[in-house]
């Protein structure tokens, strides 16, 4: 517990004495031990003595704010105050206390003591209503005023993390359950984050919240955007990249995998055999788990290339099926004697947006 200032009476129209030390009382939940009074000395110049004011401590900045009160020269005049003050490391315990005259901008109000105050650590906003201030006409307030930053820290804007890009495999057609991750976020100020995310999910209507929400994804890549905010502001977006990609093994015999080159005649019919999975190992058999099926020539001693223009077939074409025994997708390429002395690629695009090549060279 901090207190700051306040008067001692020994009369009601004579001799009050006011006060501007600031004292700690350790353990003052009567709690870990024994509660024991100690005086801060802070440095800096400190705010005139004064009482009927408020004080704010702000634990997660170590800070405590008061503004206005009064100070009592009875039989003279008593003087009024609105400036705003506040303690750095309040609590005596984690470094030396520091007296800093705050300059707010707006208003400002009138001077005023017996207000009614109140300070939100999350927005770091002090509100202040009614009043009195004797030497106004009315005396007492009914106003209302809010001071943002009161603590005195410019409030920085959060840092949103979406967390790192995710390949998973596909869990079947009512969606695939992903679970996000915004846990590297931060704010420069310490301030506590809520997390919105936004989405192709239907959970929320494509919004969701917290720090890991699980959310349910279709096939194909998902991109997925976070804000985080710190009680006053928004971050900057940031954006996850979710795959949801059919296990896919690898091409089947007789067709080997990259960086092999099959080797075969011109002429002849090649089948090319694929298999695709879900989560669970069950099989992926629509015909509509295929985008394209496309080949092109290649130089023998190139890589892959993305120039593929020549479409061997599209989902529906009758030359392509499923083979329910074997969990085999099949197709019958048939090559021309014209391609002997090429080399060709041939590329499987999934509608997952997942493309896999093997390489041919015909004699």
């Amino acid at each position: 517990m901090i207190i700051s200032g306040g008067a001692r009476f020994d009369g009601w129209f004579c001799c009050a004495t006011d006060f501007d030390d600031v004292w700690a009382l350790t353990h003052a939940n009567g709690l870990g031990g024994p509660p024991e009074w100690i005086q801060l000395t802070p440095s800096g110049t400190p705010p005139h003595a004064r009482f009927w004011h408020s004080a704010h401590y702000d634990p997660s900045t170590r800070r405590m704010t008061i503004f206005g009160g009064v100070f009592d020269q009875r039989p003279d005049d008593s003087i009024w105050f609105n400036d705003v003050w506040t303690l750095t490391e309040a609590n005596g315990i984690s470094g030396t206390p520091q007296w800093i005259e705050l300059t707010p901008t707006g208003g400002p109000m009138l001077p005023r003591a017996a207000y009614s105050g109140g300070y939100s650590p999350a927005s770091r906003r002090m509100v202040v209503t009614m009043g009195r201030y004797d030497l106004a006409t009315p005396a007492y307030f009914n106003d209302v005023w809010v001071l943002t930053n009161a603590n005195g820290i410019t409030n920085q804007p959060p840092v949103a993390n979406a967390g790192l890009d995710q390949t998973v495999v596909y869990a079947g057609p009512s969606g695939t359950a992903v679970t996000l991750d915004g846990s590297a976020s931060s704010d420069p100020d310490g301030d506590s984050l809520t997390y919105k995310w936004t989405g192709p999910f239907p959970e929320g209507g494509g919004t969701a919240t917290g720090v890991s929400p699980t959310v349910t994804l279709p096939y194909g890549t998902s991109t997925i955007t976070l804000v985080v905010n710190d009680g006053t502001v928004d971050s900057s977006p940031d954006t996850v990249s979710v795959v949801v990609k059919y296990g896919f093994p690898g091409f089947l015999q007789p067709v080997d995998n990259l960086p092999a080159v099959n080797v075969g005649n011109a002429g002849r019919t090649i089948p090319i055999k694929w298999q695709l999975s879900d989560a669970s190992g069950a099989p992926v058999s629509s015909l509509l788990s295929l985008t394209s099926l496309l080949s092109n020539t290649i130089a023998c001693d190139a890589s892959p290339s993305d120039l593929l223009e020549e479409q061997l077939l599209s989902p529906g074409g009758t030359v392509f099926r499923y083979d329910a025994a074997s969990n085999e997708f099949i197709y019958n390429w048939q090559t021309s004697k014209s391609w002997a002395g090429t080399c060709r690629l041939v590329r499987l695009t999934l509608a997952d947006g997942m493309k896999y090549d093997a390489k041919f060279q015909l004699k």
